[in-house]
């Protein structure tokens, strides 16, 4: 730990530089789970490449997400960005985070279920997608 002298007599410390497994112990859930949840909905949408997010996803979720832009390869992007409306979030354990973020998507509002787990020294998310995946896998008929 380095000492940082400031005015007068009285000194503060500065936290030493943490290790990567501190890091990642202190990297808040719930911003990832709305940093996954927007990063989704481009994806799908075709206004970013996955490839940008894959290292925080657990495998089975990498696979659910090539298939969804998959099936949604021939729909037409909404027009406008993407905002944050709402964030709803639990935690069922201390290393698990469930979350739901509504967001509006051009001028439609959906919600993206997102569910963070700590794993192997980091933060991962282990499920992510929304009601129109679902209604999207079944009108093709991949369930």
């Amino acid at each position: 730990m380095t000492t940082i002298a400031s005015q007068g007599t009285r000194t503060v410390s500065a936290p030493s530089r943490p290790d990567r497994t501190t890091r990642a112990r202190i990297q808040d859930p719930v911003a990832l789970a709305v940093a996954a949840a927007t990063a989704y909905l481009e994806i799908r949408a075709g206004r970013r490449p996955a490839r940008q997010i894959e290292r925080l996803l657990a495998p089975v979720v990498r696979v659910e997400l090539a298939r969804m832009v998959y099936l949604r390869r021939h729909e037409q992007p909404p027009i406008g960005g993407i905002s944050v409306l709402r964030v709803i979030s639990s935690q069922p354990g201390p290393n698990i985070l469930d979350g739901a973020v509504v967001c509006r998507d051009g001028m439609a509002v959906t919600a993206v279920a997102v569910r963070v787990e700590f794993r192997r020294g980091r933060w991962s998310i282990t499920a992510l997608s929304t009601p129109e995946d679902q209604a999207a896998t079944r009108r093709r008929g991949t369930s």
